[in-house]
């Protein structure tokens, strides 16, 4: 591009050149981030917690959301990241991801974290849940956590098992994962036990929800935010 001498020169086309991650923190502390000097304008993306899974299915994942603020040197911008939800124990409902916050002076946005999967059917995904100012958001749902799958099989001439492939967990807007993989189970429809059980996992990626699974559903994965200036 052109310089202001009117020459050719190397330029960027990026508004915002650098950026700071920002994690979950026990206990869900708030974080700060101090406005460099010069800056009057930031992005921030903002992912909640995933949801954790259940014997019903995968937990839903964190929602997202995108915001382009004015700021001023100086100035400090606090935020929460939630936290992954906690899977159902022994039959319960997973708990739901933590919710994630931003906020610099009069404005603030949330965003919700996944449901975490109830005992029936999986749980659904986060999203956009407050502002205030004047604020233009773009903002996406997280994924519902994915169903339970049955099948009958035989294996012998008289007895068959019930196949539970358990759903596993959604993954968050604009990330690569697949959310925390559901366990599987083979219960003989004759005798009732079950004869393997096949453990799923917890979230890893931002924002996932946890996995189903027959004994225990597993936990989601904690959100993140990123500041770009």
């Amino acid at each position: 591009m052109k310089n202001s001498a009117g020459n050719l020169s190397w330029g960027s086309l990026s508004e915002f050149k650098f950026f700071k991650q920002f994690d979950f923190t026990f206990p869900n502390a708030t974080q700060s981030f101090t406005i460099p000097t010069g800056v009057t304008k930031i992005a921030v993306e903002v992912w909640s917690g995933g949801g954790g899974g259940s014997i019903a299915g995968g937990g839903g994942s964190g929602g997202y959301a995108y915001c382009v603020m004015s700021v001023f040197e100086g100035g400090i911008l606090n935020m929460i990241v939630g936290g992954g939800g906690q899977g159902g124990l022994s039959g319960a409902a997973g708990e739901a991801g933590g919710n994630s916050q931003v906020s610099f002076s009069s404005s603030s946005f949330g965003v919700s974290g996944g449901f975490g999967a109830f005992t029936s059917f999986p749980g659904f995904g986060g999203f956009h849940s407050s502002s205030s100012g004047t604020l233009d958001i773009i903002c996406y749902r997280g994924q519902t956590g994915r169903k339970n799958q049955l099948s009958y099989q035989q294996i012998s001439p008289t007895e068959f098992v019930l196949a539970t492939k358990y759903g596993s967990g959604g993954f968050a807007p604009f990330q690569t994962s697949t959310g925390g993989e559901g366990g599987q189970s083979f219960i003989s429809t004759t005798t009732g036990f079950t004869l393997n059980e096949i453990f799923g996992s917890q979230g890893f990626g931002v924002g996932e929800g946890g996995g189903g699974g027959l004994s225990n559903g597993y936990s989601g994965a904690s959100g993140r935010v990123i500041v770009r200036w």
